[in-house]
């Protein structure tokens, strides 16, 4: 995306100097890469939606066929009593995904915060000092005077 706003910046000089075919290529195969990126993108998207979605009922499968294949017998009082706990953790399923972004979002906020947290602090010389103040009132300071009162 640089690059791109580096051309749209430079599109006078660009047409100024008539370079418009050199710079057809580059923009092209700028765009061809960013398509590539957003089908990529799309792609974990759906599939990341279909994991949320799905993912109460692939567990409710899974945990019904470990069931039978240990050698048990899947009655209608065990699948019902089974199926209404995992309605039950159906809210807990559908926050782990969204608990994963609010982490991942964390780790990017706190990568991004930590290098101005542990900067070092601003040089004192850069601060204007009062002139004129006595060696009593910096060991002192006046916090509140009273003038003309009695």
């Amino acid at each position: 995306t640089e690059s791109m706003d580096e051309v749209l910046h430079a599109i006078r000089v660009i047409k100024l100097f008539a370079w418009e075919d050199s710079f057809m290529d580059k923009v092209q195969k700028l765009r061809e890469k960013e398509m590539l990126l957003l089908r990529t993108e799309g792609v974990w998207a759906v599939a990341s939606s279909f994991v949320w979605i799905g993912s109460p009922l692939l567990v409710s499968l899974a945990s019904f066929a470990a069931f039978t294949w240990s050698g048990n017998e899947l009655k209608p009082h065990i699948a019902f009593t089974a199926l209404s706990l995992f309605n039950v953790l159906r809210m807990p399923l559908f926050a782990i995904p969204q608990a994963i972004n609010f982490f991942i979002a964390c780790k990017t906020a706190i990568g991004r915060i930590h290098p101005f947290l542990c900067a070092d602090e601003v040089d004192p010389c850069y601060f204007e000092e009062e002139l004129g103040a006595s060696d009593e009132e910096e060991k002192h300071p006046t916090v509140v005077s009273i003038k003309g009162g009695e």
